[in-house]
């Protein structure tokens, strides 16, 4: 399966469970991060991180229109089935909106995927 637009409910519970190293049943930024990072240095040839950044926000862009709203976000969040703290998904998405917009357009997600690098060298 890839990150996209097309992964059904068992694929993101998956993916979910993977990113959960911990088990907590949330996926702290630390776990995002190295999750990305790992996927970039298993195919440091093939895969870019800007790639994974724009499978990631894909997964989060739930109708396509090229912007997350806080709704997709927690959606996403709540097709794995876990019970997760809405307010940790919500300081999340305001790390990430920027702006303040109460939108994070792929600019912004790209900005934050940019950091995420920065913090792992």
């Amino acid at each position: 399966a890839t990150l996209g637009t097309n992964l059904d409910d068992e694929e993101l519970a998956k993916l979910i469970k993977i990113m959960d190293k911990d088990g907590s049943g949330e996926v702290s930024l630390d776990e995002l991060a190295s999750v990305m990072l790992s996927k970039k240095a298993m195919n440091s040839k093939d895969v870019k991180l800007s790639e994974v950044g724009k499978e990631l926000f894909n997964m989060f862009d739930k109708d396509g229109g090229g912007e997350i709203s806080l709704d997709e976000m927690t959606a996403t969040f709540k097709q794995t089935g876990k019970n997760w703290d809405m307010q940790d998904v919500e300081a999340f998405f305001a790390l990430i909106d920027l702006d303040g917009s109460g939108i994070v357009d792929e600019a912004e997600f790209m900005e934050f995927i940019k950091d995420v690098e920065a913090m792992s060298k």
